[in-house]
């Protein structure tokens, strides 16, 4: 299990469809839609992510990748 944090200066909107990030002040902005968003919240609501999963582990990638996470030591 690995656990994840919101990067600094990141903003994110969640709409309980969609969620929106940023890095801040001038982006790209991100959509997440589906199961992309579903990563989005288990990363950082929960304390570790199960990331077996292929589709999960290539969200999690990008989203480190892109500045919008940070990926903490497994656990």
């Amino acid at each position: 299990m690995t656990g994840f944090k919101i990067a600094p200066d990141v903003g994110v909107l969640d709409d309980g469809e969609t969620v929106y990030v940023a890095a801040l002040p001038a982006g790209p902005i991100h959509v997440l839609i589906d199961d992309a968003a579903g990563t989005w919240r288990a990363a950082t609501t929960l304390d570790a992510v199960a990331t077996h999963d292929e589709e999960t582990a290539h969200y999690l990638a990008a989203m480190v990748e892109a500045g919008l996470l940070i990926q903490e030591e497994d656990r």
